[in-house]
């Protein structure tokens, strides 16, 4: 089938590139318009604090979307298209499309959605990624100048299976940043959002999607999690279900409550995960950031053969430092006996061998790196 739509796009910013390049303009993007959110956030708000007087941009599917400091353009319209083709930096957390084009001068930071992750990605599920996408990702990788890394093993990742031989900055992971914080402001913001108590303790549900996009696999008598959580851990307990992106729109398959809140409309996962006690997952990446923010994780998987099938994992469940539950009854038994320190100790021991070297500060790290490396020079 011809792609009529990237035969235009792609003139279009052909058109665009006889504009000159304004170094001073920098194009930022969250999986593909949907939020603002990620290390393109965060990378965006240090900037804008250490450099005020750039031209910063977003890209959103919203365009009455407001962000302080930018100018907010529908994602995927001309505009957008003629915003990337003249701007001196792109920043973004997923591919861009296969026809894309930089010009020689422009910066492209592609800073990836995820750290440490269970679910094979790119070269290593290729079989599995539809050939639209596997084009995109080869030709984003070949525009890309810069990755960020958060641990030795996603550097290795990069190198090995992202169609990149390019610079890999290993400072951390901009969106993670805020694990490593007090997070004091985060716990108020979160629930004060969903207007809970004070005392009132959070699960977090965030599954991964599935390649077909059926949620059959999904736990959803939350009415009995929670009344297990409060035996185990006395406490007012809530629980916010957060879909993953690519089927945000099947939010009609949980019944919401007062006890069973949507976290899918909250655009930022990392501040979910920070004012959570706990978070329940299956394959999702979601679980090493929570990991990190010293969090309790259990991972709740009825369809271990058909996912490992269909995508493949990085990790052994069986190894990760997580509680593992495939059925309802097996979920009462992790919660019901699990050890606070023999999981802290297990934790430390998987961190220590993914080589993390995540910290509080790399927003304004990379932010500074961004404009030493691809801004100070065209302004002298």
């Amino acid at each position: 089938m011809i792609n009529y739509r990237g035969i235009v796009g792609k003139a279009f910013m052909r058109i665009c590139s006889l504009i000159p390049i304004n170094h001073e303009k920098i194009v930022f993007s969250s999986f593909c318009g949907k939020y603002y959110n990620d290390s393109p956030r965060c990378i965006f708000e240090a900037m804008r604090e250490l450099y005020p007087n750039l031209d910063y941009v977003w890209l959103m599917e919203d365009d009455k979307y407001k962000i302080e400091g930018a100018r907010v353009v529908k994602f995927a319209s001309f505009k957008s298209l003629s915003e990337l083709a003249t701007a001196g930096v792109w920043v973004d957390d997923c591919r861009k499309r296969e026809w894309m084009v930089k010009r020689k001068g422009q910066f492209y930071v592609q800073t990836w959605h995820a750290g440490l992750t269970l679910k094979k990605v790119e070269k290593d599920a290729q079989e599995s990624l539809a050939p639209k996408y596997l084009a995109g990702a080869i030709n984003d990788s070949q525009m890309a100048d810069l990755f960020l890394s958060g641990c030795k093993w996603s550097t290795e990742k990069y190198s090995k299976s992202f169609w990149y031989n390019g610079e890999i900055l290993e400072m951390g992971l901009p969106r993670e940043d805020i694990f490593y914080r007090d997070p004091t402001h985060v716990l108020l913001k979160v629930k004060k959002y969903y207007n809970l108590k004070e005392n009132d303790r959070i699960i977090l549900y965030a599954p991964t999607f599935r390649v077909d996009g059926s949620t059959d696999a999904y736990l959803f008598d939350y009415k009995k999690l929670l009344e297990c959580m409060e035996s185990k851990f006395p406490g007012n307990w809530k629980v916010i279900v957060r879909l993953h992106p690519n089927i945000a729109d099947k939010q009609n398959c949980v019944q919401y409550t007062e006890n069973v809140l949507n976290g899918s409309q909250y655009q930022n996962i990392e501040e979910l995960i920070v004012a959570s006690d706990v978070l329940f997952t299956d394959y999702s990446s979601c679980a090493f950031d929570a990991m990190e923010a010293g969090k309790k994780v259990f991972m709740y998987a009825t369809d271990i053969e058909k996912y490992a099938n269909d995508r493949g994992t990085y990790f052994d469940l069986l190894e990760l430092p997580f509680p593992l539950a495939q059925n309802e009854k097996e979920l009462e038994s992790v919660i019901t006996n699990f050890n606070d320190e023999k999981y802290k100790n297990d934790v430390s021991a998987f961190m220590q061998m993914q080589g993390i070297f995540n910290n509080s500060h790399s927003s304004y790290e990379v932010g500074k790196y961004i404009y030493k490396k691809a801004i100070e020079s065209y302004l002298h």
